[in-house]
């Protein structure tokens, strides 16, 4: 494999999948240091079993592959090893491997995704009780929720790499300062492709650097999760791509950036410069009259308005625009109103330290209306008992007379365990939650579903949400009928919800009264 502009391309999709990757020289081209693989070694010298578990793409083939052939620190431990139990064709027989593995006190390192890990369970449920349960145990304790929450130190430890938030700023400036170094080399071999050259040079600009960035910390807040593949991707497609390669300059990284093509991509192109308007600096850059704070040379450009056709004009445009945000100074105005536009779940999860009874209250509110548009009330948790109630038909109606006060209920920040805790992650939910003696009733709530929420809250007709967000909450506010506090009323709401209709009946004297 060499290392030339058309390898770096092909990492974009996996064309070049770095998962693949066996040879040690390669391994050490590839690495970006992760705070996992530091975690693994310690596991390796406490001769823990542990199993790597992700979606495809995260980098447990990698990781592995890396400490056994660059660093040596498997081989070194005799550490029983598989790299891909996803095919594996005979359970059995790899269980018994990784018994006697176990039983001579060997480190283990398994990578599984979540399906076949719950395969393997079921084969561990009756024969090996004890690993079954310690599986069991470290899966429910890989998040915590509660501060005082005692770690029991298996044996056993499960690394889930979907706990990983890669889109912070110590992984991003890894992933980018690997990228800078391998199309430097490659630039070394071939010095024609200009484009790639100036990509290089303005990537490397810190101040451009920062930009970047900014986008990626606003995406980091909606609990979306992007694999390692989907980074190095991105990096690869932004410095260097077929556009660049045939010498068309529409394959600039302000451009490339948000014209690419994977699950990073598509969120992205919401933060697309373009679809923020300031019309002072629109005119000034239409106009090319916007000449100064740029971080390097200004370049003599086209300008769009001395473009005949008007579909070439406007691309002028948006790449000026593009280069604009990432170029120059004033460019902060453009992340100012991204900002304030989108949707920030850290902000949130801040209130929900800081000013925990405000968003206790929205929730409340958002549920109820939920049941009925009309209610106004945020104070108290309606607790509705439905009928016909199933994940396939919605309830025709609803019955209230007993809540739940908003002060009886907590709302709780999740966490990684202690054996996890130096793993890279933010969180990316919130757990709504009421308790009494007996148990939790939880309502885990996300990015998504918050925004939802308060969407109902201000009069969005709650008919319009997504299904699973509709029987998400149908099933917890049915769980809280086992509920054990006493909230009863003596009166009734009746809520119709074919037509939106509320029926208010008391009982008084042993007599119902109708409102």
């Amino acid at each position: 494999m060499e290392l030339n502009l058309d390898f770096i391309s092909k990492l974009y999709n996996n064309r070049n999948s770095y998962a693949d990757v066996f040879e040690k020289e390669h391994l050490e081209l590839l690495h970006i240091e992760s705070d996992v693989e530091k975690m693994i070694e310690k596991f390796v010298d406490e001769r823990r079993v542990v199993f790597l578990t992700g979606n495809p793409g995260d980098g447990k083939t990698y990781i592995i592959n890396y400490l056994d052939k660059v660093k040596n620190v498997l081989s070194e431990k005799n550490t029983f090893v598989e790299l891909d139990a996803n095919r594996v064709k005979d359970y059995d027989e790899f269980i018994q491997k990784l018994d006697v593995a176990i039983k001579d006190e060997r480190p283990c390192i398994i990578a599984i995704n979540e399906y076949p890990l719950k395969e393997l369970l079921d084969k561990l449920k009756n024969k090996y009780k004890e690993y079954y349960k310690a599986i069991e145990n470290q899966r429910k304790q890989s998040i915590v929720y509660e501060k005082n929450t005692t770690y029991n130190k298996d044996k056993i430890v499960i690394l889930d790499l979907n706990c990983r938030n890669l889109l912070v700023d110590n992984f991003l400036e890894r992933s980018m300062k690997l990228m800078l170094e391998l199309i430097n080399t490659a630039l070394e071999k071939d010095k024609k492709k200009k484009y790639v050259s100036n990509n290089h040079y303005a990537l490397s600009l810190p101040k451009v650097q920062e930009r970047l960035f900014e986008i990626f910390k606003l995406i980091s807040n909606t609990g979306i999760h992007f694999v390692t593949r989907d980074i190095i991707g991105l990096f690869a497609y932004i410095f260097v791509n077929e556009d660049l390669l045939e010498g068309n300059n529409s394959g600039y990284y302000y451009n490339s950036l948000f014209n690419g093509n994977n699950n990073l991509f598509e969120v992205i192109k919401v933060f697309d410069p373009v679809n923020f308007t300031i019309p002072e600096i629109d005119e000034k850059l239409w106009n090319g009259e916007m000449t100064e704070s740029w971080h390097f040379e200004y370049e003599n450009i086209v300008l769009p308005r001395d473009i005949e056709n008007i579909d070439e004009a406007k691309e002028s445009f948006k790449a000026l625009k593009r280069k604009f945000y990432f170029e120059n100074e004033k460019g902060k105005e453009l992340l100012k109103q991204m900002k304030e536009s989108f949707y920030n779940f850290g902000n949130v999860l801040a209130m929900v330290q800081d000013r925990p009874e405000e968003i206790k209250k929205r929730i409340i509110l958002g549920i109820n209306k939920f049941f009925n548009p009309s209610d106004i009330d945020e104070n108290e948790l309606k607790i509705w008992t439905m009928h016909q109630y199933n994940f396939k038909n919605e309830p025709k109606t609803a019955i209230s007379n007993r809540d739940i006060y908003y002060r009886e209920i907590e709302l709780l920040i999740p966490s990684l365990s202690e054996a996890l805790v130096d793993m890279e992650y933010e969180p990316d939910h919130f757990m709504f939650r009421v308790s009494d003696k007996k148990q939790n009733i939880d309502l885990k709530i996300d990015f998504n579903f918050f925004k939802l929420l308060t969407q109902i809250e201000e009069g969005y007709p709650p008919q319009l949400i997504p299904q699973k967000y509709k029987f998400k909450i149908f099933k917890f506010i049915n769980n809280l009928k086992k509920y054990s506090q006493n909230g009863k009323k003596n009166s009734f709401t009746i809520q119709d919800r074919t037509n939106n209709q509320k029926y208010e009946i008391a009982i008084m004297e042993n007599k119902y009264i109708f409102k």
